[in-house]
């Protein structure tokens, strides 16, 4: 593994809500865990999540991620689809009110959205 990389660290199907799970990677101690319900709280409660904070960077980049998956993927299948029409793609379908209206998503103020 390669330090300041994401990676998979465990299924998190198998990570039982408010018992927390400890583990080590690349020599560090990680705690795992999810809340009581089960759910991302601060989202579905629709907090502010303050741009930088360590959530708001996680969702970002896993966002990100997401994207590059999905334009490696549609390549692989013949399809022209690069890592920003993707985005742009998923951005404007996000703004529909089907999808704005369905879940709540995560607050941030930022120039990144």
């Amino acid at each position: 593994m390669i330090p300041n990389q994401w990676y998979p660290i465990y299924e998190s199907s198998r990570l039982k809500a408010g018992r927390p799970f400890g583990m080590r990677r690349l020599g560090h101690d990680l705690v795992l865990w999810r809340g009581i319900d089960g759910r991302a709280a601060r989202i579905d409660r629709e907090e502010l999540i303050p741009a930088g904070a360590i959530e708001e960077i996680e969702i970002r980049a896993n966002a990100l991620h997401a994207i590059e998956l999905i334009a490696a993927e549609s390549q692989k299948m013949g399809r022209t689809a690069s890592a920003i029409s993707v985005d742009f793609f998923l951005w404007n379908r996000g703004q529909t009110p089907e999808y704005k209206n369905a879940k709540p998503r995560h607050r941030t103020r930022t120039v990144f959205y």
